[in-house]
């Protein structure tokens, strides 16, 4: 974001984060993105209303997508001109 010019305002700023990564990323990574946005929601329901609510399968899952999408990432912004 921030080499594009863009901050996260403080409220809600996880959920502009990626409203903007969606952009970014374009409709090939809508459902990466999607995937992480739906576990944020489900981090916050986690951290401040049910416990035990994230299985440790789940959580395994989660760091698995979260390597890729690193590398994606990565590999953006090596390929952006400076």
């Amino acid at each position: 974001m921030y080499s594009q010019g863009f901050r996260p305002v403080t409220e809600q700023g996880h959920k502009n984060t990626f409203v903007f990564v969606r952009e970014a990323l374009g409709d090939e990574f809508a459902s990466l993105v999607g995937y992480f946005d739906r576990m944020r929601t489900k981090r916050n329901q986690a951290i401040y209303d049910v416990a035990g609510l994230i299985t440790e399968t789940e959580a395994r899952g989660i760091l698995e997508k979260a390597v890729q999408f690193v590398d994606i990432v990565k590999a953006r912004v090596r390929a952006t001109p400076e």
